[in-house]
């Protein structure tokens, strides 16, 4: 992979921005990961994606550039139409344990910003994956 990572697709940016929010913590929690997992599965945009080589070069690139360095550099290839739903599904990755980090926090804030998503959007947004995930608690194996 070369030194500076720039995602070839779509689909390659929503993993670096999803990643970066799931790393925000410095953690990666296996409930993240598996929410992250179901729900890109269940999307028609990754459709035939082979994801494993992607989030490869993913972690590679989050490495050198950080959360923050990885979201700008993959924001502009995520198209308007789907701003929110990314929005959306950052914070369901995150909120996915019930806890609430502020680097998480900070992060997602960080997130609207970067794919220009209006205050009130965000935070509409934020309530309804709050309340919805509320409770939830870690299954230990």
């Amino acid at each position: 992979m070369e030194e500076n990572y720039i995602p070839k697709t779509e689909q390659e940016a929503w993993v670096g921005i999803l990643f970066s929010c799931m790393a925000s913590d410095m953690k990666l929690q296996d409930i993240e990961t598996d929410v992250f997992t179901q729900t890109i599965t269940k999307k028609e945009i990754f459709k035939s994606v082979l994801i494993l080589p992607v989030y490869r070069d993913i972690m590679f690139a989050h490495s050198k550039a950080g959360s923050k360095g990885l979201i700008d550099i993959c924001k502009s290839k995520i198209s308007i139409d789907y701003t929110k739903t990314l929005f959306a599904i950052a914070c369901e990755i995150v909120f996915a344990d019930g806890k609430e980090a502020y680097m998480e926090d900070d992060m997602l804030h960080y997130l609207a910003d970067a794919l220009q998503i209006i205050k009130a959007d965000k935070e509409k947004i934020i309530e309804v994956i709050r309340i919805k995930n509320k409770g939830n608690k870690l299954v230990e194996m």
